[in-house]
């Protein structure tokens, strides 16, 4: 548009360029959105699926070795309650040799603990050699400190391979005839605790300099 020897911009025309501008920004934002929100979900998902191999790992590893539990005075071959299970089992020593230890998972409610007892044959009975090892394979404590993004609630359930676990029983002299081999059902229970919210620019402003978290600086601080 041309009046009276200078360039200018209809109304109509400044219009039109600002929805056109506005719907860009809407068209940027809603990527913007999409991508945070597949983040958050694609990164609590590989936490979750963290917490549940890092414990269940474990306890997998320790559960292949474990024997009979009663040939050592358990009642069952491996003890089993909705927040405990214990079990013995045979490791090799740093001098390579065979020892007997009984390793017990605990789930407290806020944190998954791991106790290992070695044992020892004395007078022909086994007895505990020493004190328990224990150690903390999760705790809720300090995940919320780190901002996670899940908590988890472990529940263990023993299991047959069958419903014949009266097949299985020890003679008169201890030895055992037919273990009908249990397992092991361990529930995890997942609940979203947080969420990515965005991302923080800050612009130093024109003096490069930052004036701090409230200052009267020119820094401008998006979130």
């Amino acid at each position: 548009m041309k009046q009276n020897g200078k360039n200018g911009f209809s109304l109509i025309e400044v219009l039109v360029a600002t929805s056109i501008l506005l719907i860009i920004v809407v068209m940027i934002g809603d990527i913007f959105n999409r991508s945070s929100s597949a983040w958050d979900s694609g990164y609590a998902r590989a936490e979750g699926g963290m917490i549940v191999r890092g414990v269940l790992g474990t306890i997998q590893r320790e559960l292949s070795s474990a024997v009979d539990g009663r040939l050592f005075g358990m009642s069952d071959p491996i003890q089993v309650s909705g927040s405990s299970v214990s079990f013995f089992c045979f490791k090799t020593s740093e001098k390579n040799e065979r020892e007997l230890h009984k390793v017990e998972f605990r789930w407290t409610g806020s944190e998954m603990k791991r106790s290992d007892t070695r044992y020892k044959n004395s007078g022909g009975s086994w007895t505990p050699d020493g004190g328990a090892t224990d150690s903390v394979l999760y705790s809720e404590e300090s995940d919320t400190a780190n901002k996670t993004y899940y908590s988890a609630v472990f529940k263990f359930e023993k299991a047959s391979m069958n419903d014949r676990e009266s097949d299985y029983d020890l003679n008169d002299n201890g030895d055992q005839i037919v273990w009908n081999i249990p397992y092991l059902t361990v529930t995890v229970e997942l609940t979203r605790t947080g969420h990515f919210t965005g991302v923080e620019a800050i612009s130093l402003g024109p003096n490069g300099k930052w004036d701090g978290e409230g200052g009267e600086g020119d820094d401008i601080i998006s979130r």
